[in-house]
């Protein structure tokens, strides 16, 4: 038997719920566009208490470098140096949006679906509407909502950033604050443009698989920028970035 609860944030803060239900939990997924330090704060406490546990999390968020902050990226990617039971995942296709929590516990399981995403304000604060799903483990809306993280987990756009990752994509987010936002570009990008030109096919092509840490955080850029200047993000990225030859303006 499955039952169903619509929950607003007003009357019961999801970030509450998902603590409430981490009590005595085994195991932990969560999918989610975007999340930041704040929201993390709310539940992170639980995770270590889950995976010193032996209990298992695992943890996925889509490319984004307006939400998602360095501290947030640098939190999970320690996580994962520490714990062989965490498991960190970036989805860096662009159009990942889902937000779907799973808490499996012995006896019951909880899911969540709905429109918060693993932020401070996603969890407590903003207007938002979830499902909560609670059941046997192996109830017909349980399983549908594992079947969907393991999809998300199996795609070749999904990667496990280390600290590689992190440091990278600390200093890409610090470039990517800086971007300009008129049409004009400065003469260095332009420059670039022309000394590290990329097919544009080879850009825009969904199935390019990063060959390193630091092509994965030029990846996620890529998928989650929608100005027209990110072309020259990624190049300046990728002629920063070892082993790739480096420029000097």
């Amino acid at each position: 038997m499955l039952n169903t609860q619509v929950i607003t944030n007003r009357d019961q803060p999801l970030g509450e719920l998902l603590r409430q239900r981490l009590q005595g939990a085994i195991e932990f997924r969560a999918a989610t566009a975007f999340l930041n330090s704040g929201g993390l704060a709310l539940v992170l406490p639980d995770f270590e208490r889950t995976l010193l546990n032996e209990g298992s999390v695992h943890l996925m968020h889509g490319p984004d470098f307006r939400i998602v902050d360095p501290d947030a990226v640098e939190t999970l990617t320690d996580l994962r140096a520490r714990f062989g039971n965490f498991h960190y995942y970036v989805h860096t296709e662009k159009r990942f949006h889902p937000k779907v929590y799973i808490i499996d516990s012995e006896d019951f399981a909880t899911a969540v679906v709905g429109s918060s995403n693993m932020t401070h304000a996603g969890l407590s604060s903003n207007d938002e509407i979830n499902a909560v799903l609670t059941g046997g483990r192996m109830a017909k809306g349980i399983r549908e909502c594992h079947k969907f993280f393991a999809s998300f987990v199996e795609n070749p756009a999904s990667i496990e950033p280390n600290s590689e990752f992190a440091r990278a994509f600390r200093r890409f987010h610090q470039d990517y604050r800086k971007l300009p936002t008129q049409d004009d570009l400065p003469i260095e990008w332009e420059e670039l443009l022309d000394e590290y030109r990329i097919d544009e096919a080879t850009v825009n092509e969904v199935a390019w698989i990063p060959r390193n840490q630091t092509e994965i955080v030029i990846r996620t850029m890529q998928m989650g920028t929608p100005n027209p200047n990110s072309v020259h993000a990624w190049r300046k990225a990728r002629a920063q970035s070892p082993p790739m030859r480096p420029h000097t303006p």
